[in-house]
């Protein structure tokens, strides 16, 4: 299955909004150990939300790109 697929039958967009769903996730988790002072569990959370959050933002690039190359965007 190549790019084109994947952007043609949404599959791309599901993509985005899982990885955007399990940074805001992260976050929660990020808040939960900030309140209960669990310092650990803070940077884990803010690492995995900022690296679902750049995995989101560097699909969406890649998103627009190819759905303007395969007619997605009209």
């Amino acid at each position: 299955m190549n790019l084109a697929e994947w952007v043609r039958g949404g599959r791309l967009l599901v993509t985005i909004v899982v990885a955007l769903f399990f940074a805001l996730l992260s976050l929660g988790f990020t808040w939960l150990c900030f309140i209960t002072n669990i310092y650990e569990g803070i940077g884990l959370g803010l690492l995995v939300a900022s690296l679902c959050s750049l995995y989101g933002f560097i699909a969406s690039i890649v998103l627009f790109a190819k759905g303007k190359e395969e007619g997605v965007f009209k």
